[in-house]
């Protein structure tokens, strides 16, 4: 089970690193914004996961974190997102 947890942890970290790296082009900030939160949450969830196959003892408080990952990413990269907007109209 090793094998298994790293490589999901490895790939959760490249979903972070290539999101990261996605920043430095030069697109719209919404599109980069967009781009990082899609493979930020994505890195996270599967970061997390990797956690839980590692250590299957600690998969109640790794589940809330992962819960809390999936659930509040989205909602604040869509209220920086919203902000960001706002901030160009007026």
């Amino acid at each position: 089970m090793s094998v298994l947890s790293a490589a999901i942890l490895y790939t959760g970290v490249f979903f972070w690193l290539f999101g990261t790296l996605y920043l430095f082009s030069k697109k719209a900030p919404v599109t980069k914004l967009h781009f990082l939160g899609i493979s930020d949450t994505l890195g996270s969830f599967l970061i997390v996961l990797g956690l839980i196959a590692k250590s299957p003892e600690m998969w109640r408080p790794l589940t809330l974190v992962l819960v809390s990952a999936i659930s509040w990413g989205p909602v604040l990269t869509h209220m920086i997102a919203r902000a960001m907007i706002w901030k160009r109209r007026f």
